[in-house]
């Protein structure tokens, strides 16, 4: 969701950058008058008998004092003719005053302003073109003014042969749905708040000498606006939107993936961790760009950039055709886990490890060559070698919060020896592997598979351990592989390794190697 409100704040001397300028277009256009002058926007409307039907619908919406006041509006009135009656003699409040907010924008909006077209915010939020259209008139949400830009004292009034009829986009459908409110409160989560700088204009100074700004505040979602702005009239969407009983089903089934230890410092509510992530993880990939006639019926990419081969199975639900696209109300998320949450990852040692992570050991970072008949390298590889005759090269591999509490199968990706000589194919040695995570304050070391063999000569993986259990996905887990050759082996098997990357795949699982 996305609002403007305004309040009166105090910002230091700082911020003074960010006032706006007057609205020289206006000044331009009304050269021979730089103040408002006039009746009110009502007693205007009044006058005219053409707009009693919209004057009718103000007074049920409740507006009339604000238009009526010393507020600056800018009003595209209906004449009686455009009015549908199915609107006018409804009775129903709620559709009124929404149809009246389609029709009604804060601040001055003129022709000179809207000169090149832009979208103009109305007071139910909704966006709706204002500017020249195919006939080189100006017009408003398809429609000619019919005038244009009569000056009142508190605001614009342009009258309009046509009627913007008021659609429910995706957001609103949201909102005014009961059956979807659970949905809702997850997307409601990631609401914040942020000046609008270009808007906000000092008004004065306070008894302390700070400024005093006209602010206008923006209320925005930060998930969506990365995912799918469902709440603007600029593209469409297809959504997938849960009932409360099949959003409910869909957590209690995913939330055991997303079981906390509290956090970093173990201070935080698990409950809360664990249901804000479970939701993040349902919601984020609901929305797919384009209406549902564009999409595929083969697969089908989200917003966040998951790929599902399901959309039959996805889609198969009620569609509700909106503003801005179609929306499916589904008793089901038809999700697979293993492609939405419990997938193999695939942690590459040359992004993940620093220098800190090399322990007893040195290392270097190598990249394949030309000429190298290694193929499957993943990017670079590093190359540990013993720095002590007495001492184990360790290499510890950190997975992050992006690991679920689940069980998982562990790979090691070794590079052979050949890759940088080719004359090099004997070379091999013996690794252990031992895992590391929270357990409330505490931390816990797990041995797993020891000294398992590598390849001299081909890229392959090495089993560090199966059916893994990671108890809390944010408990710190870490995976540490130690080259250990006991010293009457050390003629058959070398101290040093090539390691490509660590591969966590869901148990039972095949790696996609």
């Amino acid at each position: 969701m996305k609002k403007t409100v305004k309040h009166i704040a105090r910002f230091l001397p700082l911020l003074l950058l960010a006032a706006v300028a007057c609205q020289d277009s206006w000044n331009r256009h009304y050269s021979y008058d730089k103040t408002l002058g006039g009746e009110d926007l009502l007693t205007t409307l009044k006058a005219e008998a053409s707009y009693s039907r919209f004057v009718k619908l103000i007074e049920i919406a409740g507006l009339q004092d604000k238009l009526a006041g010393s507020g600056s509006y800018t009003v595209w009135a209906p004449h009686n003719d455009f009015i549908p009656d199915s609107v006018y003699t409804s009775g129903d409040t709620a559709l009124i005053r929404d149809v009246v907010h389609n029709h009604i924008a804060y601040f001055l909006h003129s022709t000179a302003e809207a000169y090149s077209g832009s979208s103009v915010m109305m007071l139910n939020g909704k966006y709706i073109h204002f500017g020249k259209g195919g006939s080189e008139k100006f017009a408003f949400g398809g429609f000619e003014l019919d005038p244009a830009d009569r000056v009142c004292s508190n605001g614009v009034l342009h009258g309009l042969a046509g009627y913007v009829p008021f659609e429910y986009n995706l957001w609103e459908y949201l909102e005014k749905t009961p059956e979807l409110s659970l949905l809702l409160q997850a997307y409601n989560f990631y609401d914040s708040t942020y000046m609008d700088r270009e808007r906000s204009r000092r008004i004065g100074v306070d008894s302390m000498g700070n400024h005093v700004y006209d602010t206008v505040l923006i209320q925005e979602n930060t998930l969506l606006r990365r995912i799918g702005k469902i709440y603007n009239e600029d593209r469409n969407y297809t959504m997938i939107a849960p009932t409360n009983r099949a959003f409910e089903q869909a957590f209690d089934y995913y939330k055991n993936y997303y079981k906390s230890n509290g956090g970093p410092a173990v201070t935080m509510n698990k409950d809360s961790i664990q249901r804000t992530r479970t939701h993040l993880a349902l919601i984020r990939n609901l929305i797919f760009e384009g209406g549902f006639d564009t999409l595929t019926d083969t697969a089908v990419v989200s917003t966040f950039g998951y790929r599902f081969g399901n959309p039959g199975e996805l889609f198969d639900g009620r569609r509700i055709e909106t503003s801005n696209g179609d929306l499916f109300i589904v008793d089901s998320l038809r999700f697979d886990p293993y492609e939405l949450v419990y997938r193999e990852m695939v942690y590459e040692v040359e992004k993940v490890c620093t220098p800190e992570d090399v322990t007893t050991a040195n290392y270097t970072l190598l990249y394949p060559g030309e000429n190298t008949k290694t193929r499957g390298i993943s990017g670079g590889y590093f190359y540990i070698t013993e720095s002590s005759a007495s001492r184990d090269p360790k290499l510890t591999v950190r997975f992050g919060d992006s690991i679920l509490s689940a069980k998982y199968d562990i790979y090691c990706t070794i590079v052979p020896g050949n890759t940088e000589d080719s004359t090099n194919l004997e070379e091999k040695t013996l690794l252990d592997f031992a895992m590391s995570y929270k357990n409330g304050h505490f931390a816990r070391n797990v041995n797993l598979n020891k000294a398992q063999e590598t390849h001299p000569t081909e890229l392959g993986l090495v089993q560090a351990g199966s059916e893994v259990n990671i108890p809390t996905f944010d408990s710190e887990v870490s995976l540490t592989i130690t080259i250990k050759v006991p010293s009457a082996q050390r003629d058959k098997y070398k101290r040093n390794v090539r390691i490509d990357n660590v591969r966590l795949v869901p148990a039972g699982r095949s790696p996609n190697f």
